[in-house]
């Protein structure tokens, strides 16, 4: 693992120790990790001990604009659902997992091919870290010129196991884009959303360029249905809420 820029950590308290039967990383006492600067800024955001939000930004259109991903901690090393804007704030993301929770980055899951999803798949490929996705991503990724994931997974819906944690990756549907996917973590009721899902203070569904509007309200019912149990749902950019934020979307149609 590279050296990395400006990631010094605020850490307020002592780090609890992690399981002594088996090499697991420690986990943060703090809610809340910051590291780099600037545009490199990356913030983490405690969801549970092992699942994180992490957040990074970007300029768009005159305006500073958040995007979220999460980081999963594992007894193998950290997974990363959806990289930072670029490769040099994946770099300080890998660099603060690293610190913070004495675990490399071991493997990403990329839910849409746009830059506040994968625009740090350079830095993955780079250093030899496995990229995830189903195909419906990987063939958007290589017609539009992003990195195209190394393993590629079949189907509308895989489960993935990743250091012992299970995850499910599905396909509800076209919808922010035609290829937009997200991610369950069963054992903490975690839903990725990504930016099929708008935050409660949206107002708009956002950036459309790439939209299916019609089909967009069908794939969200499609995620309601397949995850009734989730607690929490990450939002690809804003607050994360409930099962709410699907409905709320679900509104912006009018």
């Amino acid at each position: 693992m590279r050296a990395v820029r400006g990631a010094a950590i605020a850490l307020a308290a002592a780090i609890l120790a992690g399981c002594q039967a088996a090499p697991a990383p420690t986990i943060p006492a703090e809610a809340v990790l910051v590291a780099g600067g600037g545009e490199e800024r990356v913030e983490l955001n405690r969801i549970t001990d092992e699942v994180w939000v992490h957040t990074t930004y970007a300029d768009y259109e005159g305006s500073r604009v958040p995007s979220n991903g999460l980081l999963v901690v594992t007894d193998a090393g950290v997974v990363v659902v959806d990289t930072p804007w670029t490769p040099e704030q994946t770099e300080v993301l890998a660099g603060l997992a690293l610190e913070a929770f004495e675990a490399e980055v071991t493997a990403a899951v990329v839910t849409h091919a746009h830059p506040d999803r994968m625009g740090g798949a350079p830095y993955l490929r780079d250093e030899g870290i496995t990229i995830i996705s189903l195909e419906i991503v990987a063939t958007t990724a290589a017609a539009t010129g992003y990195v195209v994931p190394d393993d590629v997974r079949t189907g509308d819906a895989v489960a993935l196991t990743l250091g012992g944690v299970e995850l499910e990756v599905s396909y509800p549907g076209a919808g922010h884009t035609v290829d937009n996917t997200v991610v369950w973590i069963p054992e903490h009721r975690v839903l990725f959303g990504g930016c099929l899902v708008k935050e409660q203070r949206a107002v708009t569904l956002g950036n459309t360029a790439e939209a299916d509007v019609d089909a967009w309200p069908v794939s969200l019912e499609a995620v309601a249905r397949r995850y009734p149990t989730a607690d929490v749902v990450v939002p690809g950019h804003g607050a994360w809420g409930d099962l709410g934020l699907v409905d709320h979307t679900s509104s912006l149609f009018g």
